[in-house]
């Protein structure tokens, strides 16, 4: 589902969460947190259009949203018993967990409809949608685990994550499921430099029972989840890999001095020399 820019601001929110990387300083920071849960239905006779309708609704229009990272997990369900029998159910669930190198959540959403009465008419649908910004402050890895399972009528889900180029967010990774597909899943290692970072996401479900007969609970439910796990890029001028740049790595540049390397060639152009000096030095504890 597109992001509504008329309800979800890019740039309004101050929730900031700061993760620290374990070299101790910050690698990344999640700079804005937004989610929606949307819903409503329909629960009545088609053709005279009478019956119930309900919503989401406890703080807006059809829509929750919520801007802490500390909040604890969003549940939300609601449900109307139609006029003529009958009920019409939606439910949001979204749960996420922030560590020091690992950005994990999930959303499910559900809808539910029932007739128990010759000619009557329900309908539903239930929406989590919504998007974390990483400030992400060197060249890093993200290796990411991206999954969406969509069950019953009409679902669908979506993963993506998006870089700030010039105002505008340029994709980078891209994951949505077709209705009714199925369990799909993608995982990678991809590095990216540093910047800003949109993470969008979307589980929807809509289910419609006029065609399923009397007495009949019709469930549709749909699940996006994404583990997205940040490192900062091996420095090269740590060329021991010990995690700091000391005399150990200047002996290597010393040792290989003229020569292809390639323990000393730190800027990679095939000889050791005081470029290569000059990185270590400009890396050095």
């Amino acid at each position: 589902m597109p992001i509504r820019r008329s309800t979800i601001a890019l740039t309004a929110f101050t929730a900031i969460a700061m993760v620290a990387s374990a070299r101790g300083d910050a690698n990344y920071e999640v700079s804005a947190f937004i989610v929606g849960i949307d819903g409503q239905g329909f629960v009545g006779d088609e053709a005279t259009e009478k019956g119930s309708e309900w919503s989401f609704n406890p703080s807006g229009s059809g829509s929750v949203f919520h801007f802490d990272v500390d909040d604890a997990p969003i549940d939300l369900e609601d449900w109307t018993n139609g006029s003529l029998g009958g009920a019409s159910h939606g439910r949001g669930i979204f749960e996420h967990q922030i560590t020091d190198t690992v950005l994990r959540f999930s959303a499910n959403a559900s809808a539910l409809a029932a007739g128990v009465e010759p000619g009557e008419y329900a309908q539903s649908y239930a929406q989590v949608h919504g998007e974390y910004h990483l400030s992400i402050d060197e060249a890093s890895t993200i290796e990411y685990d991206l999954c969406i399972d969509n069950e019953g009528d009409i679902t669908l889900g979506q993963l993506h994550i998006r870089k700030l180029v010039n105002s505008q967010f340029q994709t980078v990774v891209s994951h949505t499921t077709p209705p009714n597909q199925g369990l799909e899943c993608t995982s990678d290692v991809i590095e990216v430099e540093a910047g800003y970072y949109q993470v969008y996401f979307s589980a929807y479900v809509n289910i419609d029972n006029d065609l399923q007969g009397d007495d009949l609970w019709v469930f549709g439910q749909s699940n996006a989840a994404a583990r997205l796990e940040i490192d900062p890029l091996p420095n090269p001028a740590d060329i021991t890999g010990d995690g700091i740049v000391d005399g150990a790595d200047l002996a290597r540049v010393l040792g290989a001095w003229g020569t292809d390397g390639p323990g000393g060639d730190v800027n990679g152009d095939g000889i050791v020399d005081g470029a290569d000096l000059a990185l270590v030095l400009a890396s050095w504890g």
